[in-house]
């Protein structure tokens, strides 16, 4: 704005003839009793003042140009009667910057690292005649600090803290936003095909679910290949792999599975040729595993005397901690299909 000696002191009202700030202008009449003139921003007495009145909390204002100096003269004099004295109190922080501060905002390339890589660091907003500086916490590498744009090599979860400094900011006391990047390793789990355990020279499919990328499975004892996603384990005897997984990125992460074997030996194996249903181990101490090759509907469990059993039976397994040592039955239904098998529970 272009302004020459212009009053900023003015009522907050539509007329411009008897808008000055003024005892002229505002008052109660001149005894104080009426009438009114702009009673609206007038007290009377106010309280804490030796004054016998004054004007309500007002605003004068001005539109400016940002970064550009101006010249602001408060004034106050006594009118027509030099016997009263006049005065101008400004309210707490009573002379700013109405508009605010400037508004900025800090990005990263990349939020999300998992291994030390370059990221570009960028501020936006504020004016032209304006300076940044950037600051990181420990791992943050930055490469230079000032400008609006800067490159960083963190090594590790960082915080980075853009100042933004212009003619209109109180030296010392900048604008400051802050961006920050973590470092996080990607996780993901391995599926098998068949629950534990399994029987000796049984095999499952291992699945990686982790995504595209290189895969590499340790050790590579029992199994078809080493180096995709999913392989074939037939384990003679129970094992951990860990597999490690790279993406395309460099971000690497590792996993474990363990499968877990049992020999799968005893009165089943001796009595029953069905192949269908596995049950192991038999003998059975705590207990006893099946696994199917076709979907069982129902299990059940019975005595010598064919008495039904109630015993807590899971998904792939029966719990035979309650159960004496003898001979007992397992009825598994297969929709319209019902397989026996004998197992012995001995301590």
């Amino acid at each position: 704005g272009s302004f020459n000696q212009t009053n900023i002191a003015v009522l907050p009202v539509t007329s411009t003839t008897n808008n000055i700030v003024s005892i002229q202008n505002v008052n109660n009449g001149t005894s104080n009793t009426g009438p009114c003139v702009n009673c609206a921003y007038y007290i009377a007495n106010p309280p804490g003042l030796a004054y016998d009145g004054c004007t309500t909390v007002l605003t004068a204002s001005a539109t400016v140009t940002p970064c550009q100096q101006y010249t602001m003269t408060i004034g106050v004099w006594d009118d027509s009667d030099g016997v009263y004295d006049s005065g101008v109190f400004l309210d707490f922080n009573g002379v700013a910057c109405g508009g605010g501060a400037a508004s900025i905002t800090a990005s990263a390339s990349s939020n999300t690292l998992c291994a030390s890589q370059t990221i570009t660091l960028t501020a936006n907003g504020g004016y032209t005649s304006s300076t940044y500086t950037w600051t990181s916490s420990s791992f943050g590498n930055l490469v230079s600090y000032t400008g609006a744009t800067v490159m960083a090599n963190p090594t590790g979860t960082s915080s980075y803290t853009l100042s933004y400094q212009d003619s209109s900011t109180c030296a010392g006391v900048s604008i400051q936003e802050i961006v920050d990047v973590n470092f996080v390793s990607p996780s993901f789990s391995v599926a098998s095909s068949v629950a534990n355990p399994l029987c000796a020279g049984q095999s499952t499919s291992l699945t990686a679910n982790a995504g595209v990328g290189s895969y590499t499975w340790t050790p590579n004892t029992f199994l078809n290949v080493d180096n995709v996603s999913s392989v074939v384990s037939t384990p003679s005897s129970s094992i951990t792999y860990t597999v490690n997984f790279q993406d395309m990125t460099g971000c690497s992460s590792t996993s474990t599975v363990d499968v877990q074997v049992s020999i799968c030996t005893g009165i089943n194996s001796i009595t029953d040729n069905s192949k269908s249903i596995l049950v192991f181990p038999n003998p059975v101490n705590t207990h006893l595993y099946f696994n199917s090759e076709i979907n069982i509907t129902n299990v059940n469990v019975f005595n010598q005397n064919g008495q039904q059993l109630q015993l807590p039976i899971g998904s792939n397994y029966i719990d035979c901690n309650y159960l004496n040592n003898g001979v007992y039955t397992i009825e598994f239904k297969t929709g319209s299909t019902t397989i026996h098998k004998r197992f012995i529970k001995m301590n």
